[in-house]
């Protein structure tokens, strides 16, 4: 009589051990991890010297898309956002390489501050072809192109 419970027994703790072991991909912790493994790939970051957040996700079936806000540790002030797209990989996700160009482009950058596509964020000084010096400072001269 003891083995007609032993084999119903065996099959729900190895179900329940099997429901574990992937975790829940539509979480935070999935995300923030492939994206931690995606930046420790890249050999010209320093991650160390910053503190990453996972500011918000949009999981879309097979696909997510998260910001993530970067803060220097050194420097309250200078902070960078990032819009990452991940693709489900078995049970984890996989973050998506930008596309070449990505940096001159501003693609995946999040304004902070406000302002739209192609604006500064509030209180940042204009950048143009003659972009102005602080009260005393000497006048520099652009090096002529060849």
């Amino acid at each position: 009589m003891r083995k007609r419970w032993l084999l119903p027994a065996v099959l729900v703790i190895a179900t329940l051990a099997g429901c574990g072991r992937g975790g829940n991909l539509e979480s935070e912790e999935a995300v923030r991890t492939a994206i931690e493994k995606y930046l420790a790939s890249r050999p010209n970051l320093n991650m160390p010297s910053m503190d990453m957040q996972v500011a918000g996700i949009r999981f879309k079936g097979q696909e997510a898309e998260a910001n993530v806000v970067f803060h220097a540790k050194n420097d309250a002030k200078a902070t960078m956002s990032m819009r990452y797209t991940l693709r489900r990989d078995g049970n984890s996700w996989k973050v998506e390489p930008q596309a070449a160009g990505s940096l001159e482009t501003g693609h995946g950058m999040i304004p902070q501050g406000g302002g739209g596509a192609g604006e500064l964020p509030s209180g940042h000084p204009g950048v143009s072809g003659q972009s102005e010096m602080p009260p005393g400072h000497p006048p520099v001269e652009r090096p002529k192109q060849p």
